[in-house]
């Protein structure tokens, strides 16, 4: 009989009773990653996580308003990177347009193929597809994610210029979402935004190292 592979340790400096701890590295995930990681960022500044989704998760702009099609998309992400781990909490998406109404996307007709948002592994194989197959294709639809939390509000940035801000809090679908290394976030672009003012997505949350 063949025995099963020990799971993986990790080793988690904890600043705050100044050891090092050996944690199994599938159970540090959920709660229990963010209980790890907040203890970190309480007296590390820099483990804290505020990033934009960038494309292909490079330096490369953070702009979302691109020309896509459903056979040339584009990906907007963000993964931790070697040697960490990340523990997402909540991502604040912003749309700037001139004429943003519900039944639209930001001012533009309402997309065909929508934006596709999920969480990968390192491979690039989805783990999950968070709108279950059905896309973003309007401002509305914002609203499987965030709730009542995506209102349209007058921008102040221009004439006629609308804002809709999006805070789509995973830790409120009871734990926040954890990435190692190289697994992400992703932003698939299908459709062509350019038309858009403005479209970018922060994501906030917390860190440390594998």
């Amino acid at each position: 009989m063949t025995e099963s592979a020990p799971p993986r340790q990790i080793q988690i400096y904890d600043p705050i009773d100044d050891i090092s701890k050996n944690v199994t590295g599938d159970a540090i995930d959920g709660n229990t990653c963010m209980h790890v990681a907040t203890k970190l960022s309480s007296s590390r500044p820099g483990n804290f996580i505020y990033k934009f989704l960038r494309e292909d998760n490079t330096a490369a702009s953070a702009d979302m308003n691109v020309n896509a099609t459903s056979t040339s998309t584009r990906s907007f992400q963000y993964s931790p990177g070697a040697g960490k781990f990340a523990c997402v909490n909540r991502l604040l998406i912003l749309v700037l347009d001139t004429g943003i109404e519900p039944a639209l996307f930001g001012g533009l007709t309402a997309l065909t193929n929508g934006v596709k948002i999920t969480c990968n592994d390192t491979d690039g194989s989805e783990l999950i597809d968070f709108t279950d197959g059905d896309a973003i294709n309007s401002n509305a639809e914002w609203v499987h994610l965030a709730g009542t939390d995506n209102p349209i509000t007058d921008s102040g940035v221009g004439p006629g210029i609308d804002e809709l801000a999006v805070r789509w809090t995973i830790g409120k679908a009871g734990s926040s979402l954890f990435l190692k290394e190289t697994q992400s976030i992703r932003f698939e672009i299908r459709d062509d935004l350019s038309g858009l003012t403005e479209f970018r997505a922060m994501v906030q949350g917390v860190n440390g190292d594998l």
